[in-house]
Formats: C-alpha cells, structure tokens, sequence
C-alpha cells in the first residue's frame, strides 16, 4: 500500500457454514462511501492456529477468529470485513505502526462493527442464551410497562437457566470484557451488533438496558425476574454504561485513567489501543512496535534525580497533597475521618461494597424508582473514599449480619 489512507478489507466468500473458509483481500482507501463491517473480538490463543484460504493461499488464523468468520459467513453474499488479523501485516511492524495509526478512521468508518463475544459454553443451550437476552430486552423496555413475560423467562427452571447464560455472558471470564482493544471499537463506530454463538443482539439494546436499569426504570410487575439476577446486574450495567460515557469523550489523560485495568498482551498497547478515542492528538510520533525502551525505570530514575536532595516530610507531604488535590474531607457519625468525591453532601454513608478495593459513597435515592416489591434499597453511587482505620478489612469485623443487596444508579 502506497498511501498512508490505504487500509485493506477482507472479502469473506460466500459458502456453507461446514466449508473451508476463503476470502480476498484488497485496498480501499479512508473516506470511500463502499460499506464495509469492522470485527471486534479477542484473538485467543495464538499457538493453538486453523487455516483458511486466502486468494488461494493458506493461511493460519486464531480458532477464536475462525468460528466468528464462520458464523459471519452469507450463504450467497460476499461479506466485506476489516479484520486486524488477516489485514494488517502481522509480520511487517511498519505496516502495523501505519494501520493502528488510522484504525480510529477504518471503525469510525464502518457501517457497523460486529462484536464477536465467542460461541455458547458447552453448558448452555441457545434456549439459556435466549432467556439471558431476554432479560436485557425486558430490561432495556422493549415490552414497555406491559405484564408481558418472554418465553426465556417464564418458568422457575427457564428463568435459573437464563441467570446461568446471562453470568457467563457478562461475568464468567467472558475476555471482550476485559481487553484493552475492545474499549475503542466500540466507541468509535456509530452502530454495532453484539453476536454470541448463533444469536445477535444490537448494541444499542445492552446500552439502553444499562441506563434504565441505573435509573431505577424498572419494568413494572417483574421484580421477581429482577430479584433473581440482581447478584450481578451491576457487573452488566458498569462496563456497559462505562462504554457509553466514553461515546461522549473525554481528555487523555482521564481515558487512561478509567480503562487502565483492561488487559493487554503488550502493555504499549494500554496507550496505543486507546489513541483512536483522543479527539486532539495533533501530530502524534507513535513509536514502532519491535523498538524497545532502553531503560525502564527512566521515569524513577528522573524522580530520583530531580528530588533526591529533598527533605522526606516535604516528598511525603507534596505526595499526600497531589492525592487529595479535589477531594472533600468528611466525618461519619461513628467518628471515622476520611477524603472522598467533591460533591459530598450531609446524608451520604459509606459502604465496603463485595470486591471493592476500597470504600465507596453512596447516596440513599429520594426518588420513587426502588421495587415497590423488593425491600431492596436504592442508592446513587458518588465514588470511592478514604477512610481512616477501615481501609484494611476492619469494617467487616464492625459489621453485624451477613451483606446486604442493594440496587445502584
């Protein structure tokens, strides 16, 4: 490719789903008005490969990858796709540093992006799946306030089965979750389509889902169904609605900051998989993939040399001084001092919420959108705090009874 616009995009060739896999490859250039869907999905194990043919060569792809072309494939349709595996050079590390530069224009681009979350574990069946997209359906209001209950989740034993799928669809180590390269190709393009196994869902309903279910919306008359997923609603509605914020935009240095647990293979890739959500990144130098840092520890060794000959009490002090820089110093009733979110107000309570690293402020709602059937209350989240003389499991200790559910917005 000639041209620092030029990207390539698979031709998928149309076939049975049982037959070899082919496709073609050619250019296209940023800005052309030919439609084209952008895959997003995990590479899985890269030891474990399984061919497929392209123009007539073979070639050697993840398993993960082979079932999403698999299930993408049309009987009778060539299916135009951007797939990072097979068009960029995976061997060629300058084709690489260009094609991640201008992958904020190939998704931003893209008529859709399809988000390939794997095929159904063994121990589900498509009807499990379907109570689990059932729920985010129910949830996301596409019955309205109707008694109407879907198929999925009409029985005792339908409704535990769709609990089961909808755990292993956000929760159980699902990895489209957690991988830094996810975040950006589903920001970016403007429709997207969640597919698992032989069953698609639009993106646009899991949002919708998330931000009603956050704003205590809930369909009236199921909070049984409602009650018997709460255990991990919250695991659904974090990454979703964090997903969405991020649609927005934000500066740099704060979507570094709120994808930074995300997983990568090569830790560069924490910032290189993000760069296509900088909305001012002017003429950015991006470093070439096989280079390699000459030292580590520049940054330490730079803080050495710049603070060595200072006092330890002023380190510690301008330390603590950029930690709290923002934050509202507070006092709880049973006397615990401590710093949390800006926005505090008197009424506020702190909880050690399950596998929360540190407190969090929450802010009981005033509103009328808890269960009217539930004893389950409803709180605002406002962030995390610090709290003196709990930040090491003390408060489990203080707490009489075992945990108690709350719903948050």
């Amino acid at each position: 490719m000639d041209s620092t616009t030029d990207f390539r995009i698979l031709d998928l060739l149309p076939a049975n789903y049982d037959d070899n896999l082919r496709c073609n490859i050619r250019n296209l250039e940023l800005g052309t008005c030919e439609p084209y869907e952008a895959l997003s999905y995990v590479w899985g194990d890269q030891l474990n490969l399984e061919p497929i043919q392209v123009a007539g060569a073979k070639v050697k792809i993840t398993k993960s990858l082979q079932a999403a072309l698999r299930r993408l494939r049309k009987p009778s349709m060539i299916r135009p796709l951007w797939v990072d595996q097979l068009c960029i050079n995976q061997l060629d590390s300058r084709d690489k540093t260009r094609q991640v530069s201008i992958m904020r224009q190939i998704y931003k681009n893209c008529s859709r992006c399809l988000i390939w979350l794997g095929e159904l574990p063994e121990t589900l069946t498509v009807v499990d799946a379907e109570g689990a997209f059932d729920f985010i359906c129910m949830c996301a209001g596409q019955w309205g306030d109707s008694e109407f209950i879907p198929s999925g989740l009409s029985t005792p034993d339908r409704l535990a089965r769709a609990h089961g799928a909808f755990k292993a669809l956000v929760l159980d180590g699902n990895p489209w979750w957690s991988r830094i390269w996810t975040v950006q190709e589903v920001v970016l393009p403007s429709n997207a389509l969640v597919i698992w196994g032989p069953l698609c869902l639009p993106w646009a309903m899991l949002k919708q889902a998330a931000r009603r279910l956050c704003s205590g919306l809930f369909p009236r008359l199921n909070f049984p169904i409602l009650d018997t997923f709460h255990d991990i609603v919250n695991n659904f509605t974090g990454p979703v609605r964090g997903l969405e914020i991020a649609e927005a935009g934000e500066s740099p240095l704060n979507i570094l900051q709120r994808w930074r647990h995300r997983k990568a293979t090569d830790p560069r890739d924490k910032a290189f998989a993000l760069m296509g959500m900088f909305s001012m990144m002017g003429d950015l130098l991006m470093q070439e993939f096989p280079l390699r840092r000459a030292n580590d520890n520049d940054a330490r060794l730079a803080a050495l040399q710049f603070h060595g000959g200072s006092p330890l009490d002023k380190l510690i002090c301008n330390s603590v001084r950029m930690m709290i820089a923002g934050q509202t110093f507070f006092v709880t009733e049973r006397g615990y001092v401590g710093v949390g979110p800006p926005n505090l107000v008197e009424g506020d309570e702190v909880w050690v919420l399950s596998g929360g690293k540190v407190p969090f402020i929450l802010r009981p709602s005033t509103g009328d959108k808890s269960p009217r059937s539930s004893a389950t209350p409803l709180f605002s989240l406002i962030g995390d705090a610090f709290v003196y003389g709990i930040m090491d499991g003390e408060a489990m200790a203080l707490h009489k009874g075992g945990p108690q559910a709350v719903y948050l917005s």
